[in-house]
């Protein structure tokens, strides 16, 4: 039995025993390009992640034939712990992507407690995109992973404001999926940018994203019941008076979306 096939059946005993072999291959891979580590780490085997992680020389950079690293797998399986004995090795690269990241795979299925030991690793990439342009944020906010949204919000350098290849924001694509909660959280988010109850109202070109996204965008796109959630709290918030004459341009766009 190989050391992949030990590490795959979580066979701790021939693990240990092939691992006393000085002539043990920690890196040898299966035919997907799969190693010992990563088969311990996608199906949650701490024991022998740890064993393999004490091995002299082992590569925890290494990836698959799809590009994924140990690390990848074991925060997409929301496997905590083995997820924590990772990154507690000196230099990982926790911002290694296949297309995602270790962090856009854990917010994209809402594992709450990953995220949160993947935004306190060193040089953590908040903003990172996909090829499509979506971040850790939209992909949360696209799926109502609330816990999660709320920690990507509190990350130091975080982008509310990122958009993707469509032009649409996180705000936006919660508005779209009526993640009103989320939407809520986004707004209260972007407060500084909006504009802001008895102040002297910006020029409409100054309003800047994601406010003017979801009152420019074309008829059946944003769809005005969506953006209604927006017009909600801002309203509670007291960000916008849509009464105040100083907000008629804004008001006459925002109805000629109803």
């Amino acid at each position: 039995m190989s050391l992949v096939e030990a590490a795959g059946e979580n066979n701790v005993e021939r693990v240990r025993q092939l691992l006393s072999n000085p002539g043990t291959d920690v890196h040898k891979a299966d035919e997907d390009g799969g190693t010992a580590l990563m088969w311990a780490s996608k199906n949650g085997y701490t024991a022998i992640v740890q064993l393999l992680l004490a091995a002299p020389g082992i590569n925890v950079h290494k990836a698959d034939e799809d590009g994924s690293t140990a690390l990848m797998m074991a925060s997409h399986k929301k496997h905590s712990a083995i997820t924590q004995l990772l990154l507690s090795v000196p230099g990982i690269d926790v911002n290694h992507a296949n297309g995602n990241t270790a962090l856009m795979y854990a917010s994209l299925y809402g594992h709450t407690a990953i995220v949160q030991l993947l935004l306190a690793a060193p040089g953590i990439d908040v903003n990172y995109a996909d090829e499509d342009g979506d971040t850790a944020l939209e992909m949360a906010s696209l799926h109502g992973y609330t816990t999660v949204v709320k920690l990507l919000l509190a990350a130091p350098g975080i982008d509310v404001n990122k958009m993707n290849g469509l032009n649409n924001t996180a705000l936006v694509v919660a508005t779209h999926k009526k993640r009103t909660v989320i939407v809520k959280l986004l707004t209260d988010a972007n407060e500084p940018y909006l504009v802001k109850k008895n102040k002297e109202v910006r020029q409409w070109k100054k309003i800047p994203m994601p406010l003017r996204l979801w009152l420019e965008e074309r008829r059946g796109v944003v769809k005005s019941r969506n953006a209604k959630l927006v017009d909600l709290w801002l309203a509670k918030k007291g960000l916008i008076d849509w009464q105040n004459s100083k907000y008629e341009k804004i008001r006459a766009e925002r109805c000629r979306m109803d």
